[in-house]
């Protein structure tokens, strides 16, 4: 190592250890961003285990037939489009939910994917339940995707559309 090479070195390394925060970030391995991430990380983890808890609280009352509180769970413009219907607006899914809610049981809903930014959350996953003979043939068994796009509103998330497609077989 020459004379210049070892200068050089040391003068670089003084530079670094006393530089700043913002030019220790721009070397290769630090993230000037890094306190932003946990943050996002942290809003990501509260909002999923509050999304997983709707979701929970949504199955449990589809279950129990209780339309009553699943409108609560709906944001106004709701979408809602299991297997071939659709319903737009809380008073048109509450209209809908009264003649399909007493046909439908057993509804399991397994979340696969989940991310959320802001007031939105995004869960996909499988759904199934059965439908009783006023819907389908007697003892029919669905399983299906479903894409579920959630609005927090106020300290609740609501379902802000809903919509299935059925699994491949």
């Amino acid at each position: 190592m020459t004379k210049l090479q070892w200068s050089l070195g040391v003068a670089l390394a003084t530079a670094v250890a006393g530089a700043p925060n913002a030019v220790l970030a721009q070397i290769p391995g630090e993230s000037a961003y890094e306190s932003r991430r946990s943050l996002r990380d942290e809003y990501r983890a509260l909002a999923y285990e509050e999304v997983r808890q709707s979701m929970a609280d949504w199955t449990e009352q589809l279950n129990a037939r209780q339309l009553d509180r699943l409108k609560k769970g709906v944001s106004e413009g709701v979408l809602f489009a299991p297997m071939g219907w659709s319903a737009s607006g809380q008073d048109a899914f509450a209209d809908s939910m009264k003649t399909w809610l007493p046909r439908m049981g057993g509804f399991h809903f397994v979340m696969a994917d989940f991310d959320a930014s802001g007031n939105l959350a995004y869960a996909y996953g499988t759904v199934r339940y059965h439908l009783s003979a006023a819907t389908a043939a007697p003892g029919t068994e669905v399983s299906a995707e479903a894409v579920i796009v959630l609005y927090h509103a106020g300290s609740k998330w609501k379902v802000r559309s809903y919509i299935e497609r059925p699994l491949a077989p």
